[in-house]
């Protein structure tokens, strides 16, 4: 190691320069998808997975970032660290820097051009430029949370029984049974345990009416949050995960699920058959129970809080019919014109055929 480059001075470089560098200039992983902002890393580091989550067919990156682009976390083994812990990885070195694989680190760094006598020659010289941050990952609940809270902890309808949630279902003019057949929603009986992200005004879910869950899904068909409705009469009517966003979120039959995982069959029966983007939970259940068993009905997508982005849009196959079946209130028609406006080129092209929907007179 160069007179005059301290071991101090060049680990602050390092960490200086960030995740990202250190990934780009090492080769040691790299994004999924460079258009698309939380498609994540890979591989990983320390377990060498690709993708998160394998038995949930997750086609995002193992490796997520900090919002910072400072940090870095694998949601196959959950090794973590910054980006002087990556360079370690990068250098064969396993997790940690010692006395022992300091200057092996040190050498990899110096031929990637992240440290170097220029940035380390001036004791008082100001830090190295932190690198430019990466769009971070939206703020969703931790993954196996949502997994555990929606497989486990609840229940599905035909096995929780529940009066308040089949009553409520009868109250929106649905059969509890059907509803049950399309396990599409799940019930949290009053004695389940929840996380500290699933509660309202205090209170956890399980101890309050909001009992009926349904998943929420990202643009790649992936799992990634929760959204409960209350069972008895309750304002506000829903709630979701405290400390969470919903953006970039949707509810999703199965088929429009394979849709946006990339399943050929569902992409080619929403081609043929149609895709409906309704708004809500209650209507997206009425469309989804009415659809149940007909595999000739179309696709049906619900948006919760205007959560439809251009990812979505861009996952409809050309050639289908595009229903916007969205309240005819303000909310609605506002939800409607961002959704048509995400698939205006193509609707311009002639390559979709999009309609709203009106009510019968």
């Amino acid at each position: 190691m160069g007179s005059t480059v301290t071991q101090r001075d060049w680990i602050a470089d390092v960490r200086n320069a960030g995740v990202v560098a250190v990934a780009n200039a090492t080769g040691i992983m790299h994004p999924v998808r460079d258009d698309r902002p939380g498609s994540g890393w890979t591989p990983c580091p320390a377990c060498t997975d690709n993708t998160r989550h394998r038995k949930r067919g997750d086609k995002r990156g193992a490796v997520g970032l900090t919002r910072d682009g400072q940090g870095w976390r694998c949601f196959q083994c959950d090794a973590s660290g910054d980006a002087v812990t990556l360079a370690c990885y990068a250098a064969g070195q396993g997790a940690k820097l010692t006395r022992d694989n300091h200057k092996a680190v040190y050498e990899l760094c110096e031929r990637a051009g992240l440290i170097g006598p220029a940035l380390s020659s001036n004791p008082r010289r100001t830090p190295s430029p932190v690198a430019a941050p990466v769009p971070s990952e939206p703020d969703y609940p931790p993954d196996n949370e949502v997994y555990h809270l929606y497989q486990y902890e609840a229940r599905g309808l035909a096995e929780a029984a529940d009066t308040e949630a089949n009553t409520w279902l009868m109250s929106r003019k649905l059969d509890p049974a059907v509803i049950a057949a399309t396990d599409r929603v799940h019930v949290l009986p009053k004695s389940a345990s929840a996380p500290s992200w699933a509660m309202i005004g205090g209170k956890p879910w399980p101890a309050t009416p909001y009992r009926l869950l349904a998943e929420l899904w990202n643009a790649e068909g992936s799992l990634c949050s929760v959204h409960a409705r209350a069972v008895t009469t309750a304002e506000p009517k829903s709630a979701n995960p405290k400390g969470h966003t919903l953006a970039g979120l949707v509810l999703c039959c199965p088929c429009a699920q394979g849709m946006l995982y990339g399943r050929t069959a569902d992409i080619e029966r929403v081609r043929q058959h149609g895709l409906v983007i309704c708004e809500g939970l209650p209507d997206w259940l009425t469309k989804i129970a009415r659809n149940h068993g007909n595999p000739e009905a179309p696709a049906v997508l619900g948006i919760v809080s205007g959560s439809w982005t251009q990812a979505h849009a861009d996952k409809v196959p050309d050639g289908c019919r595009v229903l916007i079946a969205t309240d005819r209130d303000k909310d609605g028609d506002r939800y409607a014109a961002k959704i048509a406006e995400t698939l205006a080129r193509r609707m311009r092209a002639g390559t979709l055929d999009v309609r709203r929907w009106k009510p019968k007179e």
